[in-house]
């Protein structure tokens, strides 16, 4: 690195010190579709997510990414009224009780099954801020 970069180009350049190499070429067969087809299946029961496996139909189906449902429920965070921080508490309390919130079990369902990782999913923080629990074994 005591070189700068234009410098560095230009010097690489010089084939004076370049010690030359001799490359052998393989004569390797091209796979037949047999064994592709062990290959990707192999793949795919592998256990991993292979990236070769997105662009190699009928593989790839599982590669398409799931869009954020719209059936999840308001997020408390979203409830946030800037306008009540100016109220009194008579005038919070009737504004807190002209409130609902409803969340379908089918939500629910889906915000569960969403969050299954717990702290290794962005959902997850999202839909528990706000929330102080007293006991952590209750979420």
């Amino acid at each position: 690195m005591d070189c700068k970069i234009s410098e560095c180009s230009t010097a690489n350049t010089d084939t004076e010190n370049t010690p030359s190499r001799s490359v052998k070429k393989l004569n390797v067969p091209e796979p037949t579709e047999d064994e592709l087809a062990k290959l990707f299946e192999s793949l795919r029961h592998s256990g991993r997510k292979p990236a070769l496996l997105a662009i190699i139909p009928p593989y790839s189906d599982n590669y398409i990414p799931t869009p954020v449902q719209e059936n999840f429920p308001t997020v408390l965070t979203e409830l946030r009224d800037d306008t009540a921080m100016h109220l009194n508490y008579a005038e919070l309390l009737q504004k807190c009780q002209n409130f609902e919130l409803v969340v379908s079990e089918e939500q629910a369902k889906t915000v569960e099954i969403s969050t299954w990782e717990q702290s290794n999913s962005k959902l997850w923080y999202r839909f528990r801020a706000g929330i102080g629990l007293k006991d952590k074994n209750s979420l």
